[in-house]
């Protein structure tokens, strides 16, 4: 195998890696929010527990944007590496 087919084996492999790891961290978040929605409860009126409600849904969002960079980041070493697989594949 040439360098150059490393390196993009490489490079499709850790965009592999971080579109998972950001997939797999976004339904953690999803997940997050559904519970505070749930143990908070979303019919209460209760003034203190909508401000409890909407502080932990704030904390918990402040990662979506850093996640939605990381899947983009992912995606394009995922292209990028694959696209260079194939055209530095061997040719008979």
């Amino acid at each position: 195998m040439s360098a150059k087919k490393i390196i993009s084996l490489i490079v499709f492999s850790i965009g592999a890696v971080l579109v998972i790891c950001a997939i797999h961290y976004m339904q953690t978040a999803l997940e997050a929010k559904q519970n505070i929605t749930t143990l908070a409860g979303t019919s209460s009126q209760e003034p203190l527990m909508v401000i409890i409600r909407d502080a932990l849904k704030t904390e918990v969002s402040q990662n979506d944007v850093p996640l939605i960079y990381l899947l983009a980041g992912g995606m394009a070493l995922l292209i990028g590496g694959g696209s260079a697989l194939l055209c530095f594949k061997d040719r008979l």
